[in-house]
């Protein structure tokens, strides 16, 4: 017990004030880890979905895209950046953590009451009644997204990187293997709702197993107080993020049905999910690095300017061999039926 007691307490001493000796060795093993993560996180999605498009109609997909539009909507009052708050500070305290938990548990809270009532409204604007009962289920997962926010932070600010690789590996794969398996007993669309529960689920147990963290009741209003500012900067952001993503999906739902919609978010998943699997896990490496070198702004400036060239090297040509393969590409991941996304 005083053994458990003595790591609880050092992890969290050094995520309070994390030690930014060889931290360029640390980026990179960091790096390395979340590269070869996108290996496998888009074999464990890509294949699993090549699997569902053959056992599913393209309309399910169609309605898992029209909930995903009013999820996102709701999901932007969650991006007050709590999380990246602490992440960003050189120096913080158990008590700022305990804040943020109970604020990002909060408000996850009040935005899965939001997306279920929404879920009344929400067939009259795409014309499909099944988008509300989809809703009813999917709200859950603002509850515990809430729940896992402040143990992604301690790994961040200890630039654990190899613990959050192999949490988000059996993440995906609980998520995958599940959604496959009650595709193919008939479940139908509940297969990607409830996938996606059993991996946001999983995220929460993972969360509370592998970082030695427990809240306790008690909360500094003051601290979110004075972040207001920047709270509303990530929010302005998100908006104009959420506009960018969502607008196609809401005018296909509406004027084309489920079934156009489904064949449209395939395509346009399978290259948001090779950008993203490399764009994402880079980003978790280097937000926390640059907030350790915000002080020293020629260093800060060389690393934005390396992770730029990076990403550029990396993603042009997979999305210009993606475009080029396009017509045999997607007969052979989603089957000849798919054959117009």
């Amino acid at each position: 017990m005083n053994a458990m007691a003595r790591r609880t307490r050092t992890a969290l001493q050094q995520a309070l004030l994390p030690d930014d000796s060889r931290m360029g060795t640390r980026v990179v093993r960091g790096a390395s880890y979340q590269f070869l993560g996108i290996v496998l996180r888009t074999a464990l999605t890509i294949g699993p979905t090549a699997f569902l498009a053959r056992l599913l109609k393209p309309a399910d997909f169609g309605f898992v895209a029209m909930v995903t539009v009013v999820t996102e909507l709701a999901a932007l009052f969650n991006n007050f950046g709590f999380s990246n708050l602490l992440i960003q500070r050189r120096r913080v305290t158990r008590l700022q953590l305990d804040t943020v938990f109970w604020a990002s548990t909060g408000v996850g809270c009040l935005l899965a009451l939001l997306v279920f009532g929404l879920s009344f409204l929400a067939p009259a604007l795409f014309g499909e009644p099944r988008v509300g009962e989809l809703l009813r289920v999917m709200c859950l997962t603002f509850v515990l997204a809430g729940m896992s926010s402040v143990s992604w932070v301690v790994l961040a600010r200890r630039l654990q990187f190899r613990t959050d690789f192999w949490m988000q590996i059996v993440v995906v794969a609980l998520r995958s293997t599940t959604a496959v398996l009650l595709a193919y007993a008939g479940f139908g669309v509940w297969s990607l709702v409830l996938g996606s529960l059993a991996g946001a689920v999983a995220q929460v147990v993972l969360a509370f197993v592998v970082v030695p963290y427990l809240p306790r009741w008690r909360f500094h209003r003051e601290f979110l107080q004075s972040r207001w500012r920047t709270s509303g900067g990530y929010f302005g952001g998100g908006l104009l993020f959420y506009v960018n993503m969502n607008a196609d999906l809401l005018l296909i739902g509406r004027w084309l049905g489920a079934s156009a919609l489904g064949y449209y978010q395939n395509a346009r998943s399978l290259t948001d999910e090779i950008r993203g699997r490399i764009a994402l896990p880079l980003q978790q490496v280097l937000f926390p690095a640059l907030s350790l070198a915000q002080s020293d702004p020629e260093r800060l400036k060389q690393l934005v300017l390396r992770s730029a060239r990076l990403m550029s090297a990396v993603v042009f040509p997979i999305g210009i061999g993606v475009a080029a393969t396009a017509k045999e590409l997607v007969p052979v991941l989603y089957g000849p039926a798919w054959s117009d996304a």
